[in-house]
């Protein structure tokens, strides 16, 4: 076997056929199941405009498209198509495709079963960090019952779940992301039937670059010549940033033309282009936008009360005479400090971070711990502890606080009853570790957005 073939399990029962044989030979044998190699997908919207050109070619009954892997598993009639006319739909489109291995799945004497409708559902999901979260969300959708498939992208936010709609619903579907700690919306669905997705033309958003120096007008007459195309958009803020080479936006009905016939009209007509990196760059666009001010929102909302926690706990006490105020008993041992910490540093815990104890709990009702978790547990302690010590010092009060005050320096932080006093109060802690996640957040979604 040549090393660039890779030869997938087959199906239990199922004839193994590899690339050496084509699929004519199955002809009479009912139906088989190509694997194909696809490259160039970025994001769901990417594996979602694969599977519905792949089933739109005659004789597939179903595609299913997987972005993590880079592979197609489609099922169709050797008879109607083979396939050479696959990878040929697939490239079209402006991806590259190769055909690993095709396998018999059912006998001519077989019929296939009708399956119920499915629904393929586009839902957004917020809060994943790494691909452990998606791991994660993947496992959490796929226990739905009714869920066929799971796809669900970091970049863009994005889960593509084909489902049953007599067994599983968008409620639940929501209900089972939300479970583990991360919030999720529906946005849209395309209903399939008969394991094939909806056969009729849908527009599709395509993003081509075109290279300088042209003229605009002349461009878009060029692409409007092409049938099926509906509108045009020049983006000037997306992808590299060029303002030289700017993106086209080309909306076109992907069942009368592809994104590789628009190029290649336009280098008929003398453009150099290429399909842009930046496709789906509007609605990224738009997202990373939304994520940076609101991380922002946050970030400055907790850093509001995190900047002068850290000021009144680790500079202002440096100079003498304000530290001397900061350090006034205010009775039963406990210094002034020790309250105007407690009251910075609790909006910060309890409205900024109620976020981590919302994921963590969720989490923890699935046995999954994540960053959440030891965010909400690490601030808990440093913030609960802190509480504690004033409240015990002031329940335990010292009649000799003012001795202990002048001994200060030589006692480090000792005395029983005034643990208060004596600084072993950590509440600039649970502050500034929460604000500095949310300045991670904030730049992580500034990094998105240049990305």
């Amino acid at each position: 076997i040549p090393p660039s073939i890779e030869i997938l399990p087959a199906m239990p029962g199922a004839t193994k056929i590899g690339n050496a044989t084509p699929s004519e030979e199955l002809a009479d044998s009912g139906t088989a199941v190509g694997h194909f190699s696809i490259h160039g997908m970025t994001c769901g919207a990417c594996v979602s405009t694969v599977e519905r050109v792949l089933a739109k070619c005659p004789g597939v009954r179903s595609a299913q498209v997987t972005l993590m892997t880079e592979r197609a598993r489609v099922e169709f009639d050797p008879s109607s198509t083979n396939e050479a006319a696959l990878v040929e739909a697939v490239e079209e489109i402006g991806f590259e495709a190769v055909h690993i291995s095709t396998e018999l799945v059912f006998p001519a004497s077989s019929r296939l079963p009708e399956p119920d409708p499915t629904i393929l559902g586009i839902f957004e999901v917020d809060g994943m960090m790494c691909g452990a979260c998606v791991s994660t969300v993947e496992r959490g959708i796929s226990a739905v019952s009714g869920v066929e498939s799971v796809s669900v992208a970091l970049l863009t936010k994005r889960a593509q779940v084909r489902f049953r709609p007599a067994l599983a619903s968008h409620a639940s579907i929501i209900e089972a992301i939300e479970d583990l700690g991360f919030e999720a919306s529906h946005l849209e669905d395309v209903r399939e039937s008969n394991a094939v997705q909806d056969k009729r033309n849908q527009v599709q958003q395509g993003f081509l670059k075109i290279s300088p120096p042209f003229d605009a007008a002349e461009v878009e007459s060029a692409v409007r010549d092409a049938g099926g195309v509906n509108a045009l958009r020049w983006l000037k803020d997306y992808g590299d940033r060029n303002a030289d080479s700017p993106n086209l936006e080309v909306s076109y009905e992907d069942g009368v033309i592809g994104i590789r016939k628009i190029l290649e009209m336009l280098e008929v007509a003398g453009f150099d282009a290429k399909v842009s990196s930046a496709h789906a760059a509007s609605t990224l666009h738009r997202a990373r936008v939304g994520d940076i001010r609101s991380n922002l929102r946050w970030l400055l909302f907790s850093a509001t009360f995190a900047v002068p926690c850290m000021l009144c706990a680790m500079v202002l006490p440096r100079f003498e005479s304000i530290g001397a105020v900061l350090m006034m008993d205010l009775g039963r041992g406990i210094p002034l400090n020790a309250l105007i910490l407690w009251v910075l540093a609790t909006p910060v815990q309890f409205i900024v971070g109620a976020r981590f104890y919302k994921a963590a709990y969720k989490g923890m009702k699935h046995c999954s711990y994540g960053m959440d978790f030891l965010i909400a547990m690490g601030t808990s302690a440093a913030y609960f502890y802190s509480a504690f010590a004033v409240l015990y010092a002031a329940a335990v009060g010292d009649a000799s606080s003012s001795d202990h005050h002048d001994d200060h320096s030589h006692s480090g932080h000792g005395s029983e009853g005034n643990i208060a006093h004596d600084g072993a109060h950590f509440f600039e802690t649970s502050a500034t570790l929460i604000t500095f996640v949310l300045l991670g957040k904030y730049l992580e979604a500034v990094a998105k957005f240049r990305t």
